[in-house]
């Protein structure tokens, strides 16, 4: 059974999100882009094709990017919904029932 409870969000949770004050561009250039170098340079190094390490790099970038543009998005519409009272839903999960199993031991006789 899972319970959803609704509260207010505020500033400390739209900071959590972001990590503070940050862009799209700024994270791009400072860590999807170097990465995608580093790992061209790697693969690079170690399988001499060009075409390889330029499609492992070029998805890592769109990797990246992928997830970027899904943080900011995500981002900028809970800092919207920061007026509405039940904008954050917190979660909590409770077992509604269990079950108790006993180990069986089995021997060479059996």
């Amino acid at each position: 059974m899972i319970a959803v409870h609704h509260r207010a969000a505020n500033d400390a949770d739209i900071k959590a999100l972001t990590n503070g004050p940050t862009s799209l561009g700024r994270n791009l250039v400072t860590a999807s882009l170097p990465v995608a170098t580093v790992a061209f340079g790697i693969v690079y190094a170690i399988g001499r094709s060009a075409m390889t390490a330029s499609i492992i790099a070029i998805g890592l970038f769109f990797a990246s990017l992928t997830s970027n543009i899904h943080l900011f998005r995500d981002s900028k519409r809970r800092e919207n919904l920061r007026k509405d009272a039940n904008a954050v839903e917190v979660f909590e999960v409770s077992a509604s029932s269990s079950t108790q199993r006993e180990n069986l031991v089995w021997t060479l006789s059996h």
